[in-house]
């Protein structure tokens, strides 16, 4: 899936025109997905915000940034609030299932679920989205410690923007350079990785786990 994304993102720079209503449509469509079915963390997400971001950055387009950034907030945002309600229950009815029990109620979420501090909602919602396949936990998580729709999806709001905004535009930096041809995609390829084999890291989540727990 993420060949044909990349094949689609280099058709759309080969043409070297703006982004068209139908391409806004479809990567709304896969952050929605990849935000609020929780089992299609596969779908990069942040590799799709930096690269359209690149592509607009390649184009000087400002306002095409923009609606970059609203056309993914918007998405992650309405994702969020799916998946707090109908994740909630597509776990309960999907959680007799070995795999998937022991990937929601492993020991690292087990040790969130009875030791989280409440006085950490904000920075677990915002934290949280940045992480990929945890951001799709977190409407999960906070259902299940008791944070209320209304608080919830106020912080979800600002986390769905924040996260927009910063990723789409680093894409955008980086593809607004002039740089060696193919030089900035060989740098976010670079960050991609590095951030891949971070949040990997089984001991990396954990600690990252910890920074939300009752000391």
């Amino acid at each position: 899936m993420t060949n044909n994304l990349l094949d689609w993102f280099n058709q759309m720079m080969a043409v070297r025109g703006t982004f068209t209503w139908i391409e806004f449509s479809i990567l709304f469509i896969l952050i929605l997905v990849e935000t609020g079915a929780i089992f299609a963390g596969f779908i990069p997400g942040d590799t799709i915000l930096i690269t359209a971001g690149s592509i607009a950055g390649i184009h000087h387009n400002i306002g095409e940034l923009l609606m970059l950034i609203t056309v993914f907030a918007i998405a992650s945002w309405i994702g969020d609030a799916i998946n707090y309600y109908f994740g909630a229950w597509l776990v309960r009815q999907v959680s007799r299932i070995g795999y998937i029990e022991r990937h929601i109620n492993g020991s690292i979420f087990q040790n969130l679920t009875y030791h989280f501090n409440h006085r950490r909602w904000f920075l677990f919602v915002f934290a949280g989205r940045f992480v990929p396949f945890v951001r799709t936990l977190v409407p999960l998580t906070v259902h299940r410690l008791g944070l209320d729709f209304k608080s919830y999806i106020g912080l979800a709001a600002g986390s769905s923007l924040t996260w927009a905004l910063v990723i789409t535009s680093i894409g955008y930096f980086f593809g607004h350079l002039t740089l060696p041809h193919g030089m900035n995609w060989m740098i976010l390829g670079i960050v991609l990785l590095g951030f891949g084999i971070m949040f990997s890291n089984k001991t990396f989540r954990s600690k990252f786990i910890n920074l939300f727990v009752k000391i």
